[in-house]
């Protein structure tokens, strides 16, 4: 059995990232023994703890700022000098890590993280570099030495996996031999929810923020309710502090206040996606959507802006809904409210797509194929 170090960015946080890491390791875990390490302590280390997944803390700093323009220049040599030494001293400590633990390949679970480059450069080792995110246009990150540089060292891995063709496009990776887009696992194949019975209310799930999509999403939503006043807004997700008042104040002026649930962060949303007429995925862009795969295999349909992986994953009329403008997701919103034979067979349609493309059978075979051909070369 092979040894894979795996390298992510969340300790103390359990995001899409980190669902997907388990699910990873999940597929291959017959012939993988997985170590993670990670920068820092909490729920994520529990969950790894919890399922006997081997772990380490070593704090290291991501090589990505939220800065730009003047604030960016005057805080970039401080900031790369307290970086390097940080990093640097990680390196040191994942080293002898990989080594005692005998690893074969060392996998990076994030394009936030460059550590694992340096450590598989230093040994010798195949490194697999996972780009599961944009970052610039859904995190407002951005390489704190540039993209090209970030670029070139991205570029140096054995083996990258994007996981849409939009990230791919989005790193210029389309025409390196190296790269390869491979959809994310997101559960085992018959771990399915039906539920035609909904209630009603419309769902947002995720991050709370104004770049995920939440006030197209409440704009809409408000339009909605003017006509079908009795519906509410199931809003499952956590809301900054810094966001949280002028979240509070968009709602009173869309006077849907009173109809707007706001659960905060929930670690299971399986019932709520099974109940809810409809998950309104309203991010531009989303580099590919885990509560939408989420909401398929919850027998929930998808309206979704037409752009990203979201576009990648739903077919209109198919296997979701698409929109390009408010006025038409506020349409489709109508739409799935009166159309409960064809929104049924669309239901059935994205369960079975779900099942035979983010199954983690179906992810274990694209991956292993991956690992040995590294491994053999």
């Amino acid at each position: 059995m092979k040894t894979i170090i795996y390298i992510s960015h969340e300790g103390n946080l359990m995001k899409g990232s980190t669902y997907s890491l388990l699910n990873l390791i999940n597929s291959v875990s017959e012939n993988i023994r997985p170590v993670i390490i990670v920068p820092s302590d909490g729920i994520a280390c529990a969950e790894f703890k919890k399922k006997g997944i081997k772990y380490y803390i070593v704090p290291f700093n991501l090589t990505f700022t939220e800065k730009h323009g003047i604030k960016r220049i005057l805080t970039f040599l401080p900031r790369y000098i307290r970086d390097r030494k940080k990093n640097n001293a990680a390196a040191k400590i994942i080293k002898q890590i990989v080594i005692a633990e005998g690893a074969h390949i060392i996998h990076t679970n994030t394009a936030a993280v460059d550590v694992g480059q340096k450590v598989a450069t230093e040994l010798d080792l195949k490194h697999v570099w996972h780009l599961r995110e944009f970052l610039s246009l859904d995190f407002s990150l951005n390489p704190l030495i540039g993209w090209k540089l970030f670029l070139k060292k991205i570029n140096k891995a054995d083996t990258i996996i994007c996981i849409t063709k939009s990230v791919c496009e989005h790193y210029k990776m389309v025409n390196n031999k190296k790269a390869y887009v491979i959809f994310n696992a997101v559960r085992p194949y018959n771990k399915i929810h039906l539920n035609l019975n909904k209630e009603n209310y419309f769902l947002f799930c995720g991050a709370v923020t104004a770049q995920k999509g939440i006030e197209d999403a409440l704009m809409a939503f408000s339009k909605f309710s003017k006509t079908y006043p009795d519906f509410k807004m199931v809003v499952a997700g956590t809301v900054k502090d810094n966001y949280a008042g002028r979240l509070s104040k968009l709602l009173k002026e869309l006077q849907i206040d009173e109809n707007v649930q706001l659960t905060g962060f929930k670690t299971d949303v399986d019932d709520l996606m099974a109940n809810a007429k409809c998950l309104l995925m309203c991010s531009k862009n989303e580099a590919l959507g885990r509560v939408t795969i989420e909401a398929m295999y919850n027998g929930c349909p998808v309206i979704g802006f037409a752009a990203g992986g979201t576009l990648e994953i739903l077919e209109n009329n198919r296997t979701g809904y698409l929109y390009n403008t408010m006025d038409e997701l506020v349409e489709k919103m109508f739409y799935v409210i009166a159309n409960k034979t064809n929104v049924t067979q669309l239901i059935s349609q994205a369960q079975e797509y779900a099942q035979n493309t983010f199954s983690e059978e179906k992810y274990a075979d694209s991956l292993m194929k991956i690992y040995d051909n590294l491994l053999l070369n």
